[in-house]
Parts: structure tokens; sequence; C-alpha cells
């Protein structure tokens, strides 16, 4: 391949500035003149790296150039703002922002553990249920790898100490200094930011933009960029509820009004018809086990009848998002997709649905559903009122004992056999009724 005249005399010209910066000791005059800035730039920069390692250590190209670039410009061009304070204040704008970003890894880093998925800021709505599972997860999720990002903060900190005591960068600024400080330290984040986009190809805006892929993201647009998009993806729905309700529900009412679908009948209509029925929502329940067989004994024996006797859908794709089990028991109740950013039975709990419940309940149903947690985990007190139950029995309505709670809560035994005394009494006051247990 030729190379033109014009591109070797720009690189030739490239080259002698470099020399030129190296023996003029320009880059190590910067460095030493902008230490805590260096400092806080590696350190967060690191911590971002260390998050994908340490989260995906069997994904290829795991110091992912592409990730790199994108945390480096995000780390620049907010530590550039640090040059418009005086050096005084500058340590705790740069100390306030390591502490954040380390913040951010280390939610991710233990989210990871517990999800295999990074965290979502729609997930911030549900910190309140985070105490009653709190133990579960310090116990069973955070290990010594969570809390190695605390070392950025410490480092920094450590190294203002040293700049203070050894007098080093003590150099009087002025105002005007600031500003030509910050200039350079934002056009240099542009830069990298600008390099970042140009190493970006037609899948990575796609799946940016899409966001179902949250590890591809991290490992293309690091995990500062991902969380800025996450905050924008997540504050959208709200957004859209606040000022285009009205529009949304002219198009809705407008398809279903020239939709004229009837239902159709099959050998499974009105199978349950006059009968009471009880739903159990198993959690986290999977295919493999069934028909297993260990040393000739069956694993799940009971399961194994239940799917030779009823109707068995072995090839099923989970419909649940950020809501997990809660999105299941809307789907379940109401056959909606749940919302593909923060959770329905938090954000949406004041809405009116037509479901199972509601509509047995049109039938002289008693309706009701059993879960031994409490009942405001996951919304489900204000929630299950909204999809049609006549009554929620949540923790406050068992006998826990302390032998009897295996994990986050109630044994599955306990809660059944509680359960079972429960449905009885039921049955003596409701000649029909329908219940949901949740284990």
């Amino acid at each position: 391949m030729k190379i033109s005249k014009s591109f070797k005399k720009k690189f030739n010209q490239f080259k002698k500035w470099l020399i030129h910066l190296r023996e003029d000791h320009v880059i190590s005059t910067l460095i030493k003149n902008n230490i805590l800035f260096f400092v806080y730039f590696l350190v967060c920069v690191l911590e971002s790296t260390l998050l994908r390692i340490f989260c995906m250590p069997t994904i290829e190209n795991i110091l992912s150039f592409k990730a790199i670039l994108a945390d480096s410009a995000v780390v620049v061009i907010v530590g550039a703002f640090s040059y418009l304070l005086k050096p005084q204040y500058r340590y705790r704008f740069l100390l306030c922002f390591n502490i954040f970003f380390t913040f951010v890894c280390v939610v991710n880093s233990v989210y990871y553990t517990f999800y295999t998925s990074f965290a979502s800021v729609s997930m911030l709505s549900l910190t309140q249920y985070i105490g009653d599972v709190g133990d579960a997860v310090v116990e069973n999720v955070i290990s010594i790898k969570d809390l190695v990002y605390i070392l950025g903060p410490i480092c920094l900190v450590v190294v203002n100490r040293y700049i203070n005591s050894k007098k080093i960068d003590k150099v009087i600024e002025i105002k005007k200094d600031r500003k030509k400080k910050f200039v350079h330290a934002l056009s240099s984040g542009i830069v990298i930011l600008v390099i970042f986009i140009a190493t970006l190809s037609s899948l990575d805006y796609t799946r940016f933009i899409k966001q179902w892929n949250k590890e591809f993201i991290v490992m293309r647009f690091g995990i500062y960029i991902y969380q800025i998009n996450d905050v924008i993806t997540s504050l959208q729905p709200k957004i859209n509820s606040m000022f285009g309700y009205d529009s949304a529900k002219d198009m809705f009412d407008e398809y279903f009004k020239n939709v004229n679908e009837t239902g159709k009948s099959n050998e499974y209509t009105d199978i349950f018809k006059g009968k009471n029925v009880v739903v159990i929502h198993g959690e986290s329940m999977m295919t493999n086990a069934i028909g297993l067989t260990f040393n000739g004994v069956e694993v799940t024996p009971t399961l194994n009848k239940l799917s030779k006797s009823g109707m068995y859908f072995s090839n099923f794709y989970s419909q649940v998002s950020v809501g997990t089990s809660s999105d299941s028991e809307l789907t379940y109740n109401t056959s909606l997709m749940p919302t593909k950013s923060g959770t329905a039975f938090v954000s949406y709990s004041d809405r009116t649905y037509i479901g199972i419940p509601s509509l047995l309940k049109d039938m002289n149903y008693y309706t009701f559903s059993m879960h031994a947690n409490k009942a405001d985990f996951w919304n489900r007190r204000t929630m299950h009122m909204a999809l049609g139950y006549n009554k929620f029995y949540a923790k406050d309505s068992y006998k826990v004992n302390l032998e009897d709670v295996i994990g986050l809560g109630l044994s599955d035994k306990s809660f059944f056999s509680q359960s079972v005394e429960k449905i009885k009494k039921i049955n003596e006051k409701h000649e029909k009724w329908y219940g949901l247990l949740i284990m």
C-alpha cells in the first residue's frame, strides 16, 4: 500500500511534536501540576475495568478498548469541571464524584453477583424492600471483590494528604488559569469521546438504544455510559405518562374500537367452570429437575406426576423484566407483558386491571392470595387489591418459627401446611373460591 507524501509529512510533524514534549518535560510537568486529577482519573477508570473483569471473566476481549475509552471520556469530562473551583475546593469535588463512581461499581458488582446482570436505576424505587432480604444478601452475595472498589476513594484521600504534606502543587492559580485548565481538560474529554464514537458500529448503536443486552452495552460503552443511558430509559415512562397519556389513550381507544374479535372454544373451555381453583406460583422452578433421577430415585416425584397428568410446557421462555416474580404474577393474572423499565407492581399499582381475580369476583367467587413474606414487599398489598383479590394473606397471617425459616423466609413445607388450614376455613364460609399461593 502506497503512503502519500502529505500523510508522511503530517506523521513526521506529529513525531517531532512528541519528541518536543518529551525533551521539554511537558508531560511530566503537566502530571506534576495536576496530580490529584490524574489520580482521580486512574482510580475511576481502574474501578470500571475491574468491574468488567470480576463480573464477566469468561467474556472475550474483557479489556475492551471501547469501554475504556467510554469510561475515560465520562470521567475526564466530569473531572474537568473541578477546575472551575478554587484549588481548596477541587479535592472535595473530585472525591465526591470518585465516591459516586465507586458506588456505581459496588452496586453493579453486588447486583451482577445476585442476578447475573447489571443494575437498573429503576430498581431504586424498590430500595424500600432491601431491608426485607438484607441479611440474606450480605451473607450470600457480598464478597471481598465487591469491596475492592472502596480502595479508590481511600487512594485519593491518601494522595491529597501527601500533596498537602509535601506542599506540592501549591502555585497560586488565578481565575484565568482555572478557566484555561478547564477548557483543556474538557477538550481532552470531548476528543476521547469523539474517538470512542468513531469506533462504534451500527450494531453497537442498535443494542445501545434497545438496551436488551446489558452485558454487551457495558462491554462496548462502559459502565458509566450504560448507567447514564439507563437513567434516561428509566425516566422515559414517567415522562411519557405525564405528557403523553391523552394521546396514547386516544390511540388505544381508536385501535380497539375497530377490533371485533370473539373468543374461540377448544377442549379446555369451561373445564374449571363451577369448581374451586388453587394456583401455585413456584418461583425459579426449571425443567432440568423434571424426570431427573439420582441413584434410581426421582428428584421431583410429585412434579413428575403432575406433568404427566396435566398440561406441561417444557419449552417456555420467561417473560419477566426487572420485577422478576412480581412480573410473573402480573402476566399470569392479567395476560399483560411487564413494563420494560421499572416495575409494574410499583409504578402502575394505581391502575384498574381486568384479570382472573376480578373476573371470578364477578362470578361470585371469593378470591384470595397467600405469600409468607411482608405484604409491602414488591408492593403486593396494594397491587393484589388492584388485581381483584378480596384478601392477601401475608407474613403477619402466618406463624414464623425460627426452625421453619429457610433462606429468605418461611419454608415451603410450613407455608403450605398453614395455608391448607386457612383454605379449609375459607371453604367453610364460601361456596366458590379461587386462591393463588406464592412460594
